[in-house]
Order: structure tokens, then C-alpha cells, then sequence
């Protein structure tokens, strides 16, 4: 066998070296997604007062409803556990439930009338009526809740309950001047029902609790100020007209989803907790402005001017918080909504696309607005399941 030498070695040995591998590059990892850019999004607005911290339930039924009595103690004691709460409430600055009360039953007959309900709660919890269960001074923190028995109709000024309107929320004076905020829960329909309404009514009356002396989350951002006419600038209002709202997500039972601020300046489902289903929306951008009259003032919010008889066509702003196939748009006029005249008609160029597109809605006014002008909204669709409502004002 041949030997090399050593500087042979070391020749072949430095040839090798000088060979480059080849270098392969990697490929472009794809883009961030990004939502489509649209605008200030909608915001609610504090008036200053405070909210609760400590917030207490406190269950009222009238005599002989045992069986929707179990059902709401149940449901109370689940939401106080529950990250519902939380999430529906803690950035707002309200506290966890601090306590479900043990119910109150009364034998007196229920109020018929909206001043009626008023003037007997107030004075049930004027500290004289402690042997029937009621406290003997009024917590501010606690939201007394009125259960209506099934068949009773209270009437007001507004109409009558579970045909002109459902339940509410809202603050009376006390025999010692302090706030009472307290809940009136009719019986509209089933457990169902009810507890939708408690939940919304629960999360509004912890977010805006003195809603006569210290509103606080009870009003509209400027460029959506709209909203505080229909749907109503507090936190459930805002989410309750969109049918996908109302979930089982606090035990079986069914809730509201309602408004949150960071969600939607982050660009993703503001009705919250969260669906399952991507966020899409259609924003109607809006370019011109005009007056609209709302709780506490006048304001020039973003709007179309389209006056009688005539048409005007607006972009309507694509976006979703993640990549989807195409999903659907359909406009809707708030006076027919309401069974009224029709205000607005509208005729899309497109009514379908994704994040990014831009499409075009012609809209015509055929009556003139009761307001100075027409609210409408925008609905995102997934397939048949409506995911969105953009709202929006059409001047006269």
C-alpha cells in the first residue's frame, strides 16, 4: 500500500476546507394578520359616579312562588361563582358579588303601577318592617330585586311591563334620603327569560347604580352617540338586540353577554364573554356629522345627510379579528324595526366579502326621520348566525 506523506495530507486536507455549502433560505413567514383599519370604535362613557364594589343581591318574591323563588336563588348563587361576573364587570371597576341575601318573601299584594312599585319598596325598607324580613337600614351596595309574580302587569308612563318594556334598573330615595338601587324583575315569560333580563339588569345596576344622582357607565362615545338612543348606552343595552347575545355559560342557566369597552377598542367581539364564532362586522364610515339628542346632552356625532326623497351611498368597512371565508351584511332601519313607517331603504352594491373589503350601500330616505334624522345598524353574518351590529345615523 502507498503511503502519502505528510504534506500530502495536509494539502488534500486544506483543499477540503475551501468548499462553501450551500445556504438555503428559509421562506417568508407570512404576514401578522391585521384587522382592516375602521374608525373609532364604539365606546361607553362615564358620567362620573361611582360604581359598586361590593355588590349584593338581594332576592324579593311576593308569596306563593316557591318553585321561581328556587330557581332565582339558585341562579343568584351560581352567578356570584361565576367568571361571567368577571368578565362582564371588572373593568368597569365593579367588585365580585359580595354576598346572594336570603330572600324576602312579602304578603302584600304587588304593585300595579311603576310609582306604585316605587313608594312600597321605599317604604318596606324604611327600617320599620324588620319582623317581616326586611334590613333595618339601606345598604348602597345591595341591589334589591323585585320578582313579580306570573299574570301581575305593572303600568307607567312607559306603558305596561312585557309589552311596552321588560325589566329595568334604577335608583329611588330612601325614608333617610339614602339611594336604593333596586331591579324590577316582571314575569314576561319563562326561567329563561327571566334570567336573561337579571343578568343584563344585575351588570347595569353594578356599572350604573345611581343613575338620578351619580350616573356613571350610562352614555355614548361622541362619534357613535347614536348608540344612546337605541340600543341605550349601558353595558347590556348595547349587546341585547343581537341575537346571539343570550348563552348558557353560568351553569344551565341562560344569561346576556354584554358590552366591553376593551374588547372593542382591541378590535374583537365587544359583547363578551366571547362566542365561539370569528367577529365580523361591516362599519358604515360615516364622513359628515349632525346633531342627535341623547341622556345627558346634544352632540355632533358622525352621520350620512340624506334628505327626503333622495339617496346616498356610503363605504361600508370590512373587518374580522381573524382570517374567515366570505360572510354576509344585511342593513336594517329602526323605524320599521320597530313597526313603525319605514324610514330608509338601502340597495348594496355587494353584500358579502371579508376583512379589508370595501363595499357600497345606497342609502334613500322615503319618510322623514322623528328624530332629526334615522338610526340604522349593519349586521355581520356567519353563515345564518348574526355575529355583528354596526349602528349608524342617516340626517334628514
Amino acid at each position: 500500500m502507498m503511503k502519502l506523506s505528510l504534506l500530502t495530507v495536509v494539502l488534500v486536507a486544506a483543499c477540503g476546507d475551501n468548499v462553501v455549502p450551500e445556504v438555503v433560505t428559509p421562506p417568508d413567514a407570512p404576514p401578522p394578520w391585521s384587522e382592516a383599519p375602521h374608525g373609532t370604535a364604539p365606546t361607553l362613557v362615564s358620567l362620573g359616579g361611582p360604581v359598586l364594589t361590593a355588590p349584593k343581591i338581594q332576592p324579593i318574591f311576593f308569596a306563593n312562588d316557591a318553585t321561581m323563588q328556587a330557581s332565582i336563588e339558585a341562579f343568584s348563587t351560581q352567578l356570584a361563582a361565576s367568571s361571567y361576573w368577571t368578565a362582564t364587570t371588572a373593568e368597569y371597576g365593579v367588585g365580585p358579588i359580595a354576598q346572594v341575601l336570603p330572600t324576602i318573601v312579602t304578603t302584600d299584594a304587588p304593585p300595579t303601577t311603576d310609582s306604585g312599585l316605587t313608594t312600597w319598596l321605599a317604604a318596606q325598607l324604611d327600617g320599620t318592617h324588620t319582623a317581616a324580613g326586611w334590613p333595618a337600614t339601606v345598604d348602597e351596595q345591595t341591589i334589591y330585586s323585585v320578582f313579580t309574580p306570573q299574570g301581575v302587569v305593572v303600568t307607567g308612563n312607559g306603558g305596561s311591563s312585557c309589552s311596552s318594556y321588560g325589566a329595568y334598573h334604577d335608583e329611588l330615595m330612601g325614608a333617610h334620603g339614602e339611594s336604593i338601587v333596586f331591579a324590577f324583575m316582571p314575569r314576561c315569560a319563562d326561567l329563561d327569560d327571566l334570567t336573561v333580563g337579571f343578568s343584563h339588569e344585575l351588570i347595569e345596576a353594578a356599572t350604573d347604580p345611581y343613575v338620578t344622582s351619580a350616573p356613571a357607565f350610562g352614555d355614548a362615545d361622541v362619534d357613535n352617540y347614536v348608540m344612546a338612543i337605541t340600543p341605550g348606552a349601558e353595558t347590556g343595552d348595547y349587546c341585547e338586540y343581537l341575537d346571539s347575545s343570550a348563552q348558557r355559560i353560568v351553569g344551565s342557566f341562560l344569561v346576556q353577554r354584554t358590552w366591553s369597552n376593551a374588547a372593542s377598542v382591541a378590535g374583537k367581539d365587544p359583547c363578551v364573554p366571547a362566542a365561539a364564532t370569528p367577529y365580523v362586522a361591516g362599519v358604515p364610515m360615516l364622513t359628515e356629522r349632525a346633531r342627535v339628542d341623547g341622556y345627558s346632552h346634544s352632540v355632533q356625532t358622525r352621520a350620512v345627510s340624506v334628505p327626503l326623497h333622495m339617496t346616498k351611498t356610503v363605504d361600508i368597512q370590512l373587518i374580522s379579528d381573524v382570517p374567515t371565508d366570505l360572510f354576509q351584511l344585511r342593513a336594517v332601519d329602526i323605524a320599521g324595526f320597530y313597526g313603525g313607517p319605514q324610514e330608509l331603504t338601502f340597495s348594496w352594491d355587494l353584500d358579502h366579502g371579508k376583512n379589508g373589503d370595501v363595499v357600497h350601500l345606497a342609502i334613500t330616505r322615503v319618510h322623514a326621520g322623528q328624530l332629526p334624522g334615522s338610526e340604522f345598524y349593519i349586521e355581520g353574518r356567519m353563515g345564518t348566525q348574526p355575529v355583528s351590529m354596526w349602528w349608524g345615523y342617516a340626517a334628514n
